[in-house]
């Protein structure tokens, strides 16, 4: 009887030390395989360093932002194949963030002197710089550079300039609006954050580790030309 239960706790060790040691083996396999998630897909060269670069919803086309002759010196190319398709300027504006709208190839940048929005639909076959240059379709100067954003919900274009957070519709007449102005003693924004209604909004600002949560609703009177209020608290 003895032996008979020391034999049964005597397997029940055995097969949780297995049990124990196959684990372990899995682990330590898992943490010390080589990743299989990044496969290479080609390589090229450009000219000039680079300063942002954006790809268009579809996966298909990448814009590379290059610093040129205190400018920047943008190149469309094929994602597959590294193919230039097409070159365009922003004179006198290094850039330094590119986003792509999700619906459209509408492209923002925001550069150190304007933001700027680009239609790439049919920017590909044109040939002169003059008519390359009519697909830039709204531009605006900025005294400061900040985050950047298009909405996953609305068609609209939003930016961080100084304390505020200002917004336009990616269509004309392109009418600018202020989201957000600061409050007393606030500092200048750094980054902002909707939640997927865009009925909250987040705020953080530069220098300073508090968080903003701010309830979005609508302004009872256009009176001071903002089209929407958030609460300081």
């Amino acid at each position: 009887m003895h032996e008979t239960r020391f034999s049964s706790l005597f397997i029940q060790m055995i097969l949780r030390s297995m049990f124990i040691f196959l684990v372990l083996l899995f682990s330590a396999g898992s943490i010390h395989a080589a990743p299989k998630f990044l496969k290479p897909l080609l390589d090229f060269e450009v000219k000039e360093s680079v300063s942002a670069i954006a790809f268009t919803a579809d996966e298909a086309l990448v814009v590379v932002a290059l610093a040129k002759d205190d400018g920047s010196l943008l190149e469309l190319r094929e994602v597959t194949s590294g193919k230039l398709i097409q070159r365009f300027h922003s004179p006198d504006n290094p850039s330094e963030e590119l986003e792509f709208d999700f619906r459209q190839r509408l492209l923002a940048l925001s550069g150190q002197k304007r933001i700027e929005l680009w239609n790439l639909e049919e920017i590909e076959t044109k040939n002169s710089a003059s008519e390359i240059s009519r697909y830039r379709i709204w531009q605006q100067e900025t005294k400061t550079s900040g985050e950047m954003k298009f909405s996953l919900k609305s068609a609209k274009l939003r930016w961080i300039e100084g304390k505020e957070l200002k917004e336009i519709p990616i269509k004309p007449p392109f009418i600018e609006s202020k989201v957000w102005t600061g409050t007393e003693g606030s500092e200048e924004l750094d980054n902002f954050e909707f939640d997927p209604d865009e009925k909250i909004l987040a705020l953080t600002e530069k220098g300073n580790t508090q968080i903003r949560i701010c309830l979005l609703y609508t302004s009872p009177s256009p009176r001071d030309g903002l089209l929407s209020r958030m609460p300081s608290s």
